[in-house]
């Protein structure tokens, strides 16, 4: 953009100057937030599938495929067949906490290594006297 010395409105120069291989990306902590100011379709392949915007899921318990759970979308036999091979165990279930997922344990310490400890109750402040 900076050798782009057309008159024209940056907006315009950062769009028609992108380069081909940039991919666009949103950070912001929930979507409403993206598609507010960047318009839908930013985001991740696992919110598109359901998951929520917290991420914390590193492996989810699985569900049967079925097909109702797709509609509108009609899946040929074809797709359906492939659909069963890529995802033989199933899909994961994104209503369901995931596998051995435990909720956070805030103000931890590491000093003695992996695992972290509580660090326990916050001091209490005393008077100076």
């Amino acid at each position: 953009m900076k050798a782009d010395d057309r008159n024209v409105p940056l907006e315009q120069k950062v769009v028609e100057d992108k380069p081909a291989a940039a991919k666009d990306a949103c950070d912001f902590p929930d979507r409403a937030t993206c598609d507010t100011l960047f318009g839908p379709g930013f985001g991740s392949t696992r919110w598109g599938a359901g998951e929520g915007i917290a991420t914390d899921v590193v492996k989810c318990q699985l569900k049967p495929l079925v097909g109702s759970d797709y509609a509108p979308i009609l899946f040929t036999d074809a797709e359906w067949t492939a659909l069963q091979k890529a995802f033989p165990t199933g899909v994961c279930d994104w209503s369901q906490p995931g596998v051995s997922q435990q909720q956070t344990i805030a103000w931890q310490t590491y000093d003695d290594g992996p695992g972290g400890q509580p660090l326990g109750p916050p001091p209490v402040s005393e008077p100076v006297r």
